[in-house]
């Protein structure tokens, strides 16, 4: 047996950390699914995952331990077996935060987020549009004098980007803001929504008849103290409907998602009894609910970062659950069907903190998630990659891809590669390297 550890040079010395796992042997045998952890020595989040056209990945996410300095978008691919490809970092000398990233026709990458690096605010929305191998191609800030923020883009059918967030540069306090970009990022329109107290969009896509759905929170309206906002446009972004949904507690909604029906699935959570409870509902083309579902945990909190509907016509959600395992907060997906009955779900964690950010179908009818884990990996919070079949099962031993300067092969019985290599690499080493 060979087993997998991560290495980082220190004072001319190599390190060597192994993480044990106590998992039943069955589980091992989850073919074609795994856990990649990857980043460096400082904050490594992955935010936002997205299958490519080669059968890889696409990752995208905040990072402190590559860039020029705090944080910067950082860009990762990996292949369809969670292997490295290429990384790449955008930002300034200040902080820019990722959240999304989506393949273009062109076959490159469009991701999102904010920056005070660059701008004309305090923060301001940031777009940036790579080639095939990452290279920056252009990038775009949007926002005015006070803080704007993006969480969602992707490409329209002009081959134009729409992109969501929120802005305290128009209106009262915070609103939701909608920017529409022509093929290179310069600005078609933008539009705000909401009243008199917060508002903020964390995701956005472009409906059948070419206008747009986006989803948030919103103070102004509704029962609660926030409620979930659902907001219907036409082309132009002008709004054609909005709708509230929630109770007399605080209710966020974090996705929306297109339905086959024509209608939209909406998933966050709810804190109606003072703990956090998963909250999604389906709506019909008019934003009028169809089914709603309150998952009350048996202990603990849990919440919906991401929903889909599948390919089965059933729906997955991600996030993070409190309780189920060993740490604080694990990642947890389960599968539900039509009527918001649970049908299965696992999580994933260790002794410390993790959560899922975003899930995507793949094309083997399986699914990949994204997130952060404090547990495994090098630095204090690293990005973490779960691919799962579809009875959601995977492989629970993570394969830890490190990031280190220089490391020599000399009298150490095991594999390196590639080699040579920059900033990434595999390190297997043969059990009888050890003298156990």
């Amino acid at each position: 047996m060979k087993l997998l550890s991560k290495f980082f040079e220190s004072n001319k010395k190599i390190y060597i950390a192994f993480w044990l796992c106590l998992f039943p042997f069955a589980l091992f045998s989850q073919s074609g699914t795994w856990v990649a952890i990857y980043g460096g020595v400082n904050y490594d989040h992955g935010r936002g995952i997205a299958q490519t056209f080669d059968k890889g990945y696409i990752v995208c996410g905040p990072s402190s331990s590559y860039g020029m300095d705090n944080t910067d978008f950082f860009l990762l691919k990996i292949d369809s077996a969670g292997k490295f490809q290429w990384q790449n970092t955008f930002g300034g000398s200040n902080i820019e935060n990722c959240f999304s990233v989506k393949q273009t026709n062109d076959s490159g990458f469009v991701i999102c987020g904010y920056t005070n690096s660059f701008g004309s605010g305090g923060y301001d929305a940031y777009l940036a549009k790579t080639d095939l191998s990452g290279n920056l191609q252009w990038q775009k800030t949007f926002g005015g004098s006070d803080w704007d923020f993006s969480y969602w883009a992707e490409q329209t059918n002009d081959g134009g980007f729409i992109l969501t967030g929120e802005t305290f540069s128009y209106g009262n306090n915070s609103q939701a803001y909608l920017v529409k970009t022509n093929s290179t990022g310069d600005t078609l329109w933008t539009r705000t929504f909401g009243g008199a107290d917060k508002e903020a969009a964390y995701e956005v896509h472009q409906t059948l008849d070419s206008g747009y759905i986006l989803a948030g929170y919103t103070r102004s309206f509704g029962a609660g103290n926030s409620d979930f906002y659902l907001i219907k446009t036409n082309s132009n972004g002008d709004t054609t409907w909005t709708k509230t949904y929630g109770d007399t507690a605080n209710n966020f909604c974090n996705s929306v998602a297109l339905c086959k029906d024509g209608g939209f699935l909406l998933g966050g959570s709810t804190d109606s009894s003072g703990i956090s409870k998963i909250y999604y509902l389906k709506t019909d083309s008019s934003g009028m609910p169809t089914m709603s579902r309150i998952d009350i945990p048996s202990k603990g909190g849990k919440s919906v970062n991401r929903i889909l509907e599948t390919m089965d016509g059933q729906y997955i959600t991600v996030g993070w659950t409190n309780g189920s395992g060993g740490g604080s907060k694990d990642i947890s997906w389960a599968k539900w069907n039509t009527g918001g009955w649970y049908l299965n779900g696992t999580s994933f964690g260790g002794v410390y903190e993790e959560e899922g950010y975003d899930i995507v179908q793949t094309k083997d009818s399986g699914y990949a998630i994204v997130g952060f884990t404090e547990s495994f990996g090098m630095g204090p919070d690293n990005i973490v990659i779960i691919k799962i079949n579809n009875g959601l099962a995977y492989n629970p031993i993570p394969i830890i891809y490190v990031s280190v300067n220089e490391i020599s092969e000399e009298n150490v019985s095991a594999l390196i590669y590639p080699n040579p290599f920059s900033d990434n690499l595999f390190f297997k080493i043969d059990e009888s390297f050890f003298f156990w």
